[in-house]
């Protein structure tokens, strides 16, 4: 090759990977065809236009770019991580895993495969196996936030909510700035039903982010739960002030006004919630006991019809409508 070509060469790289910096995808791709077409054997150049197909959202194109640079080295761990990537976008999960098992082979300490290898074998039910994946990214980097949080987030699924509460704990001794863990930690305390730490975690939330609708909310569910209903309005209020749409709150709202038989208005919110997801069984549910609670029979008989619509398999449901259907005989 030439002094020409070669600086040719250079200078178009350069221009592929400035452009690609910058974000400016689609002329980084027109530099990289004609790099290609001067050297259509380089490796790098293939992983390039991978990335660029990636971030330009051509999927199909981009596995097609990384095969080429798997025919040149078939043993660059980097490119099978990436092919996994693209292959997980596309959801092709057992193909993705079988990506990032080539990666591993290849190059055991590429945390982002061991990681995302983890997350589609829980995905796909295989929680053990997905454990001892996040497991051994922690081995290979005890401070990883990712990892930690997985784990926990695995651990919640199989119901060991001691053992994610740990997992969480990690992640905020690693980094204390965590609030999404800490929120966590809080439900994880309020599956174990010590609801007065789950408050304080809630609290230490908002302390730091008053402005947290979903901490205002589940401090409203744990302070109900303690019977603390008057405080509990007081943290559904605060919610909703920042997110008056969370069809959450304004069920759980209306089921402590429920509670005080104050079913007429109890019926209000639960509407508004309904208005904002037509499809919450929980409001539809609410609704009809206290439409029941009201003598409204009729009206019940349609929340309940429509609860069994969304799920035909609610016992509850079902046993309400018959004691309706049987208070008319």
């Amino acid at each position: 090759m030439g002094l020409f070509n070669r600086s040719k060469k250079k200078l178009l790289f350069k221009e592929v990977k400035n452009f690609f910096k910058e974000g400016n995808y689609q002329e980084a791709l027109e530099k990289n065809d004609k790099f290609l077409e001067i050297d259509s054997k380089n490796e790098t150049a293939w992983i390039y236009n991978g990335l660029i197909y990636e971030k330009l959202e051509q999927y199909p194109e981009a596995i097609e770019s990384y095969d080429k640079a798997l025919e040149i080295n078939p043993k660059n761990a980097l490119t099978w991580f990436y092919k996994g990537l693209i292959l997980t976008n596309l959801e092709k999960f057992s193909e993705a895993i079988e990506s990032y098992n080539t990666s591993i082979k290849y190059d055991s300490k590429i945390i982002g495969s061991w990681i995302n290898k983890g997350v589609l074998l829980n995905e796909l039910g295989n929680y053990q196996e997905a454990i001892e994946c996040q497991n051994k990214v922690l081995e290979l980097d005890p401070q990883n936030e990712t990892a930690w949080i997985n784990k926990g987030l695995i651990l919640e699924e199989l119901g060991k909510y001691s053992e994610a509460i740990e997992c969480f704990e990690n992640v905020i001794r690693i980094n204390p700035k965590n609030l999404d863990s800490l929120f966590k930690k809080g439900v994880l305390l309020g599956n174990l039903k010590n609801y007065q730490e789950a408050i304080n975690c809630y609290n230490k939330v908002l302390e730091r982010d008053p402005k947290n609708a979903d901490s205002w909310n589940n401090k409203g569910a744990t302070q109900a739960m303690l019977g603390k209903k008057d405080e509990a309005l007081k943290s559904y209020d605060k919610a909703l002030e920042i997110n008056p749409k969370e069809a959450d709150t304004w069920n759980n709202k209306a089921l402590i006004l429920s509670n005080q038989e104050k079913y007429q208005k109890s019926i209000e919110l639960y509407d508004i919630s309904i208005e904002i997801d037509p499809n919450f069984n929980d409001a539809w549910h609410n609704k009809g006991v206290a439409l029941k609670a009201l003598g409204k029979h009729e009206e019940a008989l349609k929340c309940f019809d429509k609860v069994l619509e969304l799920d035909p398999t609610d016992e509850k449901a079902k046993r309400l409508k018959n004691e309706i259907l049987s208070s008319k005989f």
